[in-house]
């Protein structure tokens, strides 16, 4: 017996592909949602009373767990470890010489569960080298954000403070926090009854026929590794950027550009902290899994942005300047074919390192992020803990967190983007205007993989947006 045909299978249920998922089934088709890990268990997952953050605990036994690489990211501790992958199951390659922290969520919501929630728009001059321009995707960023709810935060009692000596700082535009664990996009999708959700789905490949054409995916179970393949009149990818472009090397799809997996970027990003004193300023949080709550203000500044939090349920403050990568041909996601995972797919091999200018704009940050806490009397510590045994870790970890120019290393933002950049020349890139695949045209890129230049904002309200945009495309004239 044949697999059922659906209209449209979307790779991918974290930002993009809840979005995509949502207005695909609204729009009236049949929809195969397929996530590479587990369903989401709210009693599981997020235990109440939640246990304690145990940063540096939590760290050391990450070691132990297999998430090497994982635990270097800031959101990592003992309540979201589960939301971030193992290591030595999910491996990936780089140069010698150049790391690259690839932060990996697979679950039913993808990353959204370690996502601080923070909703920045490109403005209209962040659009250049794009196919489209800002007046063309401001309808979709008024929808996600009214539907997400997005809202300017609550400043705490210190960052009123702050801002009265940094006039440029305003508060942070976040998301709605999401108390039903489930994205609110896949259960609007699942709403309409159209919806099919398949977790535990490791897609492979996308699937062609003799003439090149999409007929859907395959995919192995993720806990027997059976091999299935899930028939499609539309393939959306939304699996983040570096796992599409991973998929799409393995799936053999024409690439008449050379560009599939070039251009890759991610924020250039540098940081300061510190003590906070007094700590009666305390803003606590209300959900302990909601890392959103831990910023306050954003500040953009010629080039770059800041965002940061003072007092916001801890005794210290930090600020984290992003910065845009220039989209280079060297910097790039390849297939390692020495290294398969347990799912038998290649692994990918990502290179992705600073050049001089990246460097110069870490330095300019890193001189503004300083002048910014001196004007306001926060004093900068390397790690703001108060603990002796938190500073030293963070000294014997510096290296694999921090390059020597003080950025952090490549991908730490977790916002990596590029490799499948899109255009209106074929020749020049690898999707049109709507994400769509030149050389396979029913095959969406709906993530950060479609993005042709950098930007110095957090990238997900814009990659949520470029997945309503090319959805509803799709559900109004088809591919």
């Amino acid at each position: 017996m044949r697999a059922r045909a659906y209209d449209a299978v979307v790779v991918g249920s974290g930002a993009a592909g809840g979005w995509a998922a949502k207005e695909l089934c609204e729009g009236g088709l049949e929809v195969l949602l397929l996530e590479a890990g587990p369903a989401i268990d709210p009693i599981r997952d997020f235990p109440l009373p939640a246990p304690a953050e145990r940063r540096l605990a939590s760290r050391l036994a990450g070691l132990a767990r297999g998430q090497h690489v994982q635990l270097r990211c800031g959101g990592y501790n003992a309540r979201t470890r589960r939301f971030f992958v193992n290591d030595r199951r999910h491996r990936y390659t780089t140069p010698r010489g150049s790391a690259f922290n690839w932060f990996r969520g697979r679950q039913v919501g993808g990353r959204l569960h370690v996502w601080a929630r923070v909703m920045l728009r490109l403005s209209p001059q962040d659009f250049a080298g794009w196919p489209l321009d800002y007046e063309e995707l401001a309808p979709s960023y008024d929808a996600v954000e009214e539907y997400m709810g997005v809202r300017r935060t609550e400043l705490t009692a210190a960052e009123e403070r702050f801002r009265a000596h940094n006039e440029g700082a305003v508060a942070a535009p976040l998301a709605a926090s999401e108390p039903q664990r489930v994205p609110r996009t896949i259960r609007a999708a699942a709403d309409t009854g159209r919806l099919t959700l398949h977790p535990d789905a490791v897609v492979r490949r996308v699937s062609l026929d003799q003439s090149g054409r999409a007929t859907g995916v395959e995919f192995c179970d993720r806990l027997t590794r059976d091999v299935r393949e899930a028939r499609a009149r539309v393939v959306v990818l939304c699996a983040s950027t570096i796992e599409t472009l991973r998929i799409l090397l393995n799936s053999e799809i024409p690439n008449a550009s050379g560009r599939l997996g070039r251009f890759l970027m991610d924020h250039v990003m540098t940081g300061v902290s510190g003590p906070l004193d007094p700590a009666e300023d305390l803003l606590p949080a209300t959900d302990p899994y909601d890392l959103g709550a831990g910023t306050g203000f954003v500040i953009p500044q010629s080039g770059f942005g800041v965002q940061g939090g003072i007092g916001r349920d801890a005794d210290s403050w930090y600020m984290l300047a992003h910065g845009p990568m220039t989209a280079r041909a060297g910097n790039r996601v390849a297939l390692d074919p020495r290294t398969l995972d347990r799912w038998g797919v290649p692994g990918a091999h990502v290179a992705c390192v600073h050049a001089a200018e990246e460097d110069a704009l870490a330095s300019e940050q890193l001189t503004a992020l300083r002048e910014l806490a001196a004007g306001a009397g926060l004093r900068v510590r390397a790690s703001p803990s108060r603990r002796p045994l938190d500073r030293l870790a963070f000294r014997l970890a510096r290296g694999r967190i921090l390059l020597p120019t003080g950025a952090f290393l490549p991908g730490s933002a977790a916002h990596e983007i590029g490799g499948a950049g899109m255009g209106d020349d074929p020749r020049a890139s690898v999707t049109d205007r709507w994400g769509r695949l030149w050389d396979t045209e029913n095959v969406i890129v709906a993530d950060g993989a479609c993005f042709p230049a950098g930007c110095w904002q957090n990238v997900t309200l814009t990659i949520m947006a470029l997945a309503r945009r090319a959805a509803r495309r799709v559900a109004a004239e088809g591919v």
